[in-house]
């Protein structure tokens, strides 16, 4: 059988975006494709959700991700992707951060290391055509190389990927989770939810809000876990873009569709991406102004498989199949 190619998923998905944007808008939301040094540093497309901006590394079906670390060169050496090999480096420097040696002396570099992880987990994914309900398939970049046993240490050392304390960063992993919105019966404030863990998303969810990260999944704790939407605001997109390629700048050109309708050829810098999203969009044209970061919003209920409390009854979220 013929492989699909990972074009056609990209083409599908923007025929997707065209058919899905909002009546009144021009032209639906940001792709733009990424070749080059920021393709193999960052993934394929930068994507936009309204107002929130994603990084998606872009695979045919499920059973390729591998291919971001099994393939090889002409010599059968081992070739992992650049980016594989920078995500599993964020992932070890969260590991050894979290050694109680380091906690104790540099607290600061876990709380950043713990910071560019929830970052990636918000908003570098990957995109890919699920052939089982032939419809797009979204998971997180880390998520899904840990499902795939990417992480497994002694494959990694063969890869010469530092991996040292990469069984501590699958701990910190293991804290968090792709949730999906249930209805729900409380009287708590609106910023509780219900979930559902789920292992993939889809775009429509995206667009209803009805998927979120949730984090703080220790139930040693004794706390209710966290929960934020996915994608970055375009502040903390380009500080995290900064962060994956070393605050090194790469460049690439782009033919691009602004909302008003008109197209126009674009050097694309790394480290001006929200510089590129403001000028195709106006969603992105006040986003200068201060916004809280790091900010979570608290999740008091966490019955995951569709628990209620009594009480007041709060409107349900889109349904969607899973």
């Amino acid at each position: 059988m013929a492989r699909l190619a990972e074009s056609s998923v990209v083409i599908a998905f923007r025929d997707w975006q065209w058919l899905n944007r909002q009546a009144e808008e021009v032209s639906p939301d940001v792709m733009v494709v990424l070749e080059g040094n920021p393709e193999s540093q960052l993934g394929d497309l930068e994507v936009s959700f309204d107002d929130r901006l994603f990084l998606f590394e872009v695979k045919s079906t499920a059973n390729t991700i591998s291919e971001e670390w099994s393939k090889r060169n002409s010599n059968n050496e081992p070739k992992p992707k650049k980016l594989f090999q920078r995500m599993c480096r964020l992932l070890n420097s969260a590991g050894r951060y979290a050694s109680a040696a380091e906690r104790a002396s540099n607290p600061h570099n876990l709380d950043k290391a713990l910071e560019n992880i929830n970052r990636s987990l918000l908003c570098h994914h990957f995109l890919y055509w699920d052939q089982t309900p032939g419809y797009f398939a979204m998971e997180p970049y880390l998520f899904a190389i840990r499902r795939t046993h990417g992480l497994e240490r002694p494959d990694l050392k063969s890869l010469n990927i530092g991996c040292k304390f990469i069984e501590q960063g699958k701990l910190i992993l293991e804290e968090n989770c792709l949730g999906l919105t249930k209805p729900s019966i409380t009287t708590i404030n609106d910023d509780a939810i219900l979930f559902e863990e789920i292992k993939t998303y889809v775009p429509d969810m995206i667009k209803a809000k009805a998927v979120r990260l949730i984090s703080g999944l220790n139930l040693n704790s004794g706390k209710d876990p966290d929960w934020q939407y996915l994608g970055l605001k375009v502040d903390d997109f380009q500080s995290y873009v900064n962060t994956v390629c070393s605050d090194l700048n790469y460049t690439t050109n782009c033919i691009v569709l602004s909302s008003s309708g008109k197209l126009f050829a674009h050097v694309v810098n790394t480290k001006d991406l929200k510089v590129l999203a403001r000028a195709i969009s106006v969603k992105f044209d006040d986003s200068s102004k201060p916004i809280p970061k790091g900010k979570k919003q608290k999740l008091r209920i966490a019955n995951r498989r569709g628990d209620s409390l009594k009480n007041s009854k709060k409107p349900a979220p889109a349904k969607f199949s899973t």
